[in-house]
């Protein structure tokens, strides 16, 4: 048996021959060149803009954070707790 290297093969040389043989296309210097032209789908415009929302999301998720730290954030479950206890403070707790 006579082993041939991978150069060789029969199969090999007839894909080597056709890629010799084939011309390159022909570039039509004459012309003017074409304008490129982008198109964004609207998936993409809609990343893009959710994009710049999570920005902003993240500077307002900042704000809360510094308003917690300082004590300054109020929400309607703190206004609700705080009026409670004044009224109660006022009538009295009846219950």
């Amino acid at each position: 048996m006579e082993i041939q290297g991978p150069g060789n093969s029969p199969r090999t040389n007839r894909i080597s021959e056709s890629k010799r043989s084939a011309k390159p296309a022909a570039v039509d210097s004459g012309s003017a060149p074409s304008a490129d032209s982008v198109q964004i789908s609207e998936m993409a415009q809609y990343l893009s803009k959710l994009s710049r929302v999570e920005d902003i999301r993240k500077a307002r998720v900042s704000e809360i954070r510094q308003a917690i730290e300082k004590g300054d954030f109020v929400t309607k479950e703190k206004l609700h707790t705080a009026l409670s206890r004044m009224i109660d403070e006022i009538w009295g707790d009846e219950s």
